[in-house]
């Protein structure tokens, strides 16, 4: 997962795999194919409410915003958060 969280001058970008539908919001580990982090949420890619659910409960969890910067109707996103990349790496494990 070290791989797939990098540091910018903005903050940390996340590269993350969303899984919907699951029965509760979890960072399942690390996509095998991409290398990504596979994050299942409990909310259906419906209107945006799994891209909602992303963000809010990983901004509670790192205890930061965290912003979709690219993949808005894509499985596969990369998000922004103001923590840096170490604190994100000790976070999501």
């Amino acid at each position: 997962m070290i791989r797939v969280i990098k540091q910018t001058p903005k903050g940390a970008v996340i590269n993350v795999r969303v899984v919907p539908g699951s029965k509760e919001f979890q960072i399942a580990g690390e996509d095998e194919w991409t290398g990504d982090i596979k994050v299942k949420v409990k909310s259906k890619a419906i209107e945006g409410k799994a891209n909602q659910e992303l963000v809010t409960e990983l901004g509670k969890m790192l205890s930061a915003e965290v912003k979709i910067i690219s993949g808005h109707k894509s499985r596969r996103k990369a998000l922004l958060t103001a923590k840096d990349a170490d604190s994100v790496k000790r976070l999501i494990k």
